[in-house]
């Protein structure tokens, strides 16, 4: 005849015996959910193993460009199709000084002057007057050089003294292309009437070699 304890001990053995069946009938039922009932994973795929364009759902996307078409919006760095550019005036380009007598080259003269603006921009090279020590001399315009539509002058330094300033003042305009004016240096004894002329491609080869 079984005693009390035998009967115990059987029933939680049967109660152990119930809950490892349970245990390992839910591992197995998880194990089906997430492989798939053929094999294929329904989780999270691999991104490497996804087709171009595609994400995690299988939805088709358009690749995501970083950076953005300036002409959808307006904010990119391609031109603005409202933006308004100033011209140039006719004094713009590059200009050879002559003394008048004997033609003999003062500098040659690059300038950049906007429509309506007196300011003009620009670059020397000295020529062989008024000394041959600053032939090649070259540098940046001065302040104060202008062209108001019908009077252009022109100051520089190519010496090295900080204070002289030489100042080309047209005194007379022939054509779009040419002027009559006169040369002036601040410090220096020099002074004669010049001719400005617009630059040629003999006038270009002639600088070259300054």
């Amino acid at each position: 005849m079984t005693t009390k304890n035998e009967k115990i001990s059987i029933l939680l053995t049967l109660l152990l015996a119930a809950l490892l069946t349970l245990s390992l009938t839910a591992c197995t039922e998880q194990h089906v959910v997430i492989s798939g009932g053929d094999g294929d994973s329904t989780g999270p795929e691999d991104p490497s193993n996804q087709a171009p364009g595609e994400n995690q759902n299988g939805d088709n996307q358009e690749p995501h460009n970083h950076y953005e078409d300036p002409g959808d919006d307006g904010h990119g760095h391609g031109p603005d199709p409202d933006a308004v550019s100033t011209p140039t005036s006719e004094i713009t380009g590059s200009w050879r000084v002559a003394r008048a007598d004997d033609d003999a080259p003062l500098g040659y003269f690059d300038l950049m002057n906007l429509v309506g603006e007196d300011l003009v921009d620009g670059h020397f090279v000295m020529g062989l007057v008024p000394s041959e020590m600053l032939d090649g001399a070259r540098g940046d315009l001065l302040e104060g050089t202008s062209w108001d539509g019908e009077e252009l002058q022109i100051r520089w330094n190519p010496t090295s003294q900080s204070s002289e300033r030489y100042t080309i003042t047209s005194t007379n305009r022939i054509d779009d292309d040419r002027f009559e004016g006169h040369f002036e240096a601040e410090l220096a004894p020099f002074s004669f009437d010049v001719t400005i002329t617009r630059m040629n491609f003999d006038d270009l080869h002639e600088a070259d070699e300054h």
